[in-house]
């Protein structure tokens, strides 16, 4: 339901910001919703990006971020996707 998806993200984003980005990404998988059936797919692609960045998996956030800004160009969340992980 919306209502779990949304209580799943604020669990993702509040392990987030406690530097916690392994539970964020644990809380992602655990309540993944199916392909391509959420409004919330942006946002809980943006948080996956974000969480493997700070966990220094750069290679994987940047392509998923290269993904996420093909698909979502005019997203609200792209300024932070194309900045999550800077260029070496």
């Amino acid at each position: 339901s919306l209502a779990s998806e949304v209580e799943s993200l604020r669990e993702a984003h509040t392990a987030l910001r406690e530097g916690k980005a392994n539970e964020a990404l644990d809380v992602l998988d655990r309540d993944a919703a199916p392909a391509d059936s959420s409004a919330l797919d942006q946002e809980r692609a943006a948080v996956r990006i974000f969480a493997l960045c700070r966990l220094g998996q750069t290679d994987e956030a940047r392509q998923l971020a290269g993904e996420f800004l093909a698909k979502w160009p005019s997203s609200p969340h792209a300024p932070r996707v194309r900045t999550a992980c800077p260029s070496p």
